[in-house]
């Protein structure tokens, strides 16, 4: 087999080494009677062969869960539909009917069909039908697309959210660029939408909800929670989420609490969540007033 792609003439079967290597890799994880052997124990954990013990077909490009079930073996897990971004998912890259296995792409990059429901997306999740479609956000990259919208061929990366961590707390942040501008979210890790609160913070043991709030980022720096001090014998103002260049000096009039840092590469954000959980804070205020 050459090391080219070789196109069968008035046939849609693109036929080339990569393709035959993975055929082999499949086969290779394969016994005799066409079960996954042991030899699978040293496969590329990136790329697995998945099985399905369920009671509907499942198709190549679907966003799958794993169920907690396995093959006598070990080495083929079953999968079903997955429709929660905020889960662990890998894609089909076969047609798993009934019985039967495939190969998931648990990371990496791969080609599938994406519904793209705008041309700013730049991300794909799981849609309700299981299949995936474009989003604001997500931890699946859209690196390639063959046309802006519709039903098309992307190339897509796994696990390729732009930096962001494995972090799904409170004061998540994630990258949610688009329209060329580099963009950035806090928000709630299990719900990653522009709504609600990103999480709650107390202050000198009151207690504030935070809201979701996004930054555009031209330069690195920090995402800064902060909260003032208001009059003796009074509640904290309610804090405030900003985007600070630099990180502030020390000021007893004010809480301040880092959540991330944002670095730049191009465009692309690189996060490095410093928060995680809820916060907690205490303001000094100013010991003159207290002696009052």
């Amino acid at each position: 087999m050459g090391l080219y792609e070789k196109i069968v003439p008035n046939n849609d079967i693109d036929h080339s080494a990569r393709r035959e290597n993975d055929v082999s890799d499949l086969l290779n994880r394969l016994g005799g009677t066409g079960v996954p052997s042991l030899k699978s124990k040293g496969a590329n954990y990136s790329r697995i062969v998945a099985c399905n013990f369920g009671t509907a077909d499942l198709t190549m490009g679907m966003a799958v869960k794993f169920t907690g079930k396995a093959d006598e073996s070990g080495t083929a897990f079953d999968v079903e539909k997955a429709t929660d971004l905020t889960k662990p998912y890998g894609i089909l890259l076969n047609d798993l009917p009934k019985t039967g296995s495939a190969g998931v792409l648990l990371s990496g990059a791969t080609i599938i069909e994406v519904e793209l429901k705008s041309a700013s997306h730049e991300y794909a999740a799981p849609s309700p039908a299981g299949t995936l479609e474009s989003a604001d956000s997500g931890n699946c990259r859209i690196l390639w697309r063959k046309a802006a919208t519709g039903k098309q061929t992307c190339l897509i990366l796994l696990g390729g959210g732009g930096g962001g961590s494995s972090y799904k707390g409170a004061f998540t942040v994630i990258d949610v660029s688009k329209d060329n501008k580099t963009i950035v979210r806090v928000c709630d890790g299990t719900n990653p939408n522009l709504t609600g609160n990103c999480g709650i913070a107390w202050i000198n043991n009151k207690r504030f909800s935070i809201p979701v709030k996004e930054f555009t980022v031209e330069s690195a720096g920090y995402i800064i929670l902060s909260s003032e001090y208001n009059e003796s014998g009074k509640a904290p103002k309610q804090p405030e989420m900003t985007f600070e260049k630099s990180l502030p000096s020390d000021n007893d009039l004010k809480s301040l609490n880092v959540i991330a840092r944002i670095g730049l590469s191009g465009k692309t954000p690189i996060i490095t969540q410093e928060q995680h959980g809820m916060v907690q804070g205490f303001i000094w205020g100013n010991c003159e007033d207290d002696k009052k």
